[in-house]
């Protein structure tokens, strides 16, 4: 729930009040596949490259000036991969982004 959490902040911090927030969640054979879209101001190609590398992070502020560490990703991330997951990023400026991340389906004994 936590990285659910995490990923819906950003989207909300960069997407106007007009603007659009989609969670959806799929099974996928042996993973649950969970994906954040938001209709914000997106980001270029060298800032998606950088936004799960510790040390390269620079916060941008928000559509109303809210600040941020960036940490949040990166957290996401550790923790995603810490659980057998995989977590990734698809984005454009004026388009918006989207977060998508799998955890392995548990199965049952």
């Amino acid at each position: 729930m936590s990285i659910l959490r995490t990923e819906l902040c950003p989207a909300v911090k960069f997407t106007s009040q007009n603007g659009d927030i989609k969670v959806n969640a799929r099974q996928k054979e042996s993973e649950i596949e969970v994906s954040v879209q938001d209709s914000g101001v997106g980001m270029d190609s060298e800032t998606l490259s950088t936004v799960f590398a510790l040390g390269t992070k620079k916060s941008n502020a928000g559509t109303d000036g809210e600040k941020g560490t960036g940490l949040g990703l990166i957290l996401c991330h550790e923790f995603v991969e810490k659980h057998n997951g995989r977590i990734w990023m698809e984005s454009e400026p004026g388009k918006g982004t989207k977060v998508f991340f799998t955890l392995p389906v548990e199965q049952s004994r």
